[in-house]
Parts: C-alpha cells; structure tokens; sequence
C-alpha cells in the first residue's frame, strides 16, 4: 500500500493492516488479547494538531520521509519492556504506531522556531523522531540502514569563522579546534566528560572557584576568551539582535530565566542558526545527488545507505564546498560518526 493511500484511509485501518502484514511476515500468530494501540485523535489533540499545522505555516520547515526497518522496531516493541524507561515507554507506542501506519514511512516535519521566533535549530513535529529519541534507540533502528553525517566540534568551528571575519583573535579557539583531541586528553577525566566541560564553556557556563584550581589552564584562558568574544557579537548584532529577533528580551520574557549571561544566550543562538543554515544546505547537497535524507539532527544528517552512492572523502569534499557556496560560512568539516551504542536486543 502507498504512502498516499495510508494516508487518506482511515488511521485505525490503515495501522491494522499494517500491523497484520508485519506480523504474518515473522510467522506471529495474534491472541485473542492482542489489540493494537488505538490513535485516534480525542478533541485535545486535535485542537494540538490544528495548532501545529498553524505553526508549520508561520516558520520555516523542512519534511522529510522517515524510513523505518518494520522488523526492527516490531522486535523493540516486542522487548521494550526490558529495553526503554517506563517513563518512556508511552512516548514509543505513539512512534511505534505512527511507523505502522505509515508502513514504516512517515513524513517528519522540521521547523525551525526557538522561543516562538524563526531562529535556531530545527525540531521535529508531532512527536518522537529519529531526532529526538534515546540515542541507543535510534542506533538500534538505522544500524543497519543509515549513515550518521555529523559536523565535526561544529559550534567551535562556525565561531572561529566568525571571529576570523570580524578580526577577532581568538588563539584559545583556534588551538582548540586544531588539537581538541590533545587538549581534551589533558583533562585527566573521560574524555566525554572533558568534551562537556569544553562544550558548556560555549555557552557560558561559569567557572568556580573550585574549578579554576582543577582544571587546566588552558579552560580559564578559553572561558575568559569566549567572554570576550560573545560581547563583540552582542555589539555587532545591535546588542543581541538576531535576525529581528531581540534575543535578550526573549530571555527576559522567557518564563524559565537562564542563569546564563544574555550575551552567552545570544551567542548560542547565533550558532545554531548557523548551524541550521549550513545543514539545510547539507540537505540540498544530499538530495540532489540522490541521497534520501532519512533526519535531520542537531549537527548532522541521517543518509540512507545505498549501494549506488558513495559518501567518502570525494563527497564530503563536495558537501563542504556546497555549504561554503551557499551559506559563505567557511571551515564547516564533515565527518561520517559512529551511531553508538545499540539497545541489547535479543534477535
């Protein structure tokens, strides 16, 4: 059955045809128990579903088909008892019967909206997605499908362009970014553990007293450094404007105050716009080579592996100089990652 079709039968039918299907394909018989999860839409939700699509319209977006290995997940759904928090279990039915319904292809929505203005990074809508589910569940899903293509230490490197384009020494950025592997073993700690300390120095995270006496030196020069830098943005960008957008008033407003400096929460958001912009460039690179882009992460794409496409050193080349061409933001490097650790499915 179709895409199209799914989508204009009924959901309920659609989702229990696609449920007898995937279960006559591993020879499972259904007990008389068995039900399938019922999604129908209650007048809440359907006032929730008008209010997205209302959204849709007002911010940039991006959709994309979601492919999911039917038999994979029907295995999770099988042990997720055992495999996902209890508290996340409610969140994974509602994927688990989107995906059926779909056939294992449902159309994912992006949109590009932070604190209600079209600035930032996009989020997926309408739900659980390959964006924002547990990492180990979204490995277990693509293992075997997909490419991760991440941006490598991509907050760090769009900062270096900036500060190189506005004539802004930076020498604690730079030696980070050409060394992070040196400076992050300098630590004494794991090296994920030393990778968040560096990474929470981008957005303003302050340093203790404590701290200053633990950490190597190089992190007070990089934070005072960093400091430096985010007020230069913030007066370049008419004091924290971004697009617009005041981003210090949206602070202010914002019903959660950050602890952070404004200038910190301005320069975070500048980033991930620029992120943004350079991985909706990724996209068009990657669909006009015949790529399906199977999501859109936070600094990185998933690619659906196909035989007749290479991604090697050619085509990050390539992908890299596109983004340049498009966005003129320069120093952007790609590299294929793992996807991490697995769920410990039983097969």
């Amino acid at each position: 059955m179709s895409i199209e079709a799914l989508f204009s039968a009924r959901r309920e039918d659609a989702e229990r045809e696609a449920q007898l299907r995937l279960l006559a394909a591993y020879e499972v018989r259904i007990r008389p128990s068995h039900k399938v999860p019922k999604v129908g839409a209650s007048p809440s939700r359907r006032v929730t579903a008008k209010r997205t699509r209302e959204l849709s319209a007002e911010y940039p977006t991006i959709k994309l088909i979601e492919r999911i290995d039917l038999g994979v997940l029907w295995r999770i759904n099988e042990q997720k008892a055992t495999l996902l928090p209890p508290h996340y279990q409610t969140q994974f039915n509602n994927f688990y019967a989107n995906t059926l319904a779909a056939n294992g292809e449902r159309v994912v929505t992006y949109r590009q909206v932070q604190r209600e203005s079209n600035i930032g990074r996009y989020h997926p809508i309408g739900g659980l997605a390959l964006q924002n589910m547990l990492c180990e569940l979204r490995a277990t899903l693509v293992a075997h499908t997909c490419w991760q293509l991440d941006i490598r230490a991509a907050h760090h490197c769009i900062l270096l362009w900036m500060a190189r384009r506005h004539d802004i020494d930076t020498p604690a950025l730079r030696h980070y970014t050409q060394h992070r592997e040196a400076v992050l073993a300098e630590f004494g700690v794991p090296r994920d553990e030393a990778k968040t300390i560096m990474l929470a120095q981008m957005f303003g995270s302050p340093l203790s007293a404590q701290q200053h006496g633990q950490l190597p030196q190089f992190v007070v020069d990089f934070h005072e450094e960093l400091a430096r830098v985010a007020e230069r943005m913030w007066t370049l960008h008419d004091n924290g404007v971004l697009r617009g957008v005041n981003i210090g008033d949206l602070v202010q407003r914002s019903r959660k105050r950050s602890r952070v400096a404004p200038k910190f929460v301005f320069l975070s958001h500048l980033l991930q716009d620029i992120e943004a912009q350079c991985l909706v460039s990724a996209v068009e690179f990657a669909q006009a080579r015949g790529c399906h882009v199977n999501a859109l992460l936070h600094d990185g794409l998933l690619l659906l592996k196909d035989a007749r496409i290479a991604v090697d050193d050619a085509f990050i080349d390539a992908l890299q100089a596109h983004i340049e061409q498009r966005t003129q933001v320069a120093g952007v490097k790609f590299e294929l990652k793992s996807l991490g650790a697995c769920l410990p499915l039983v097969v």
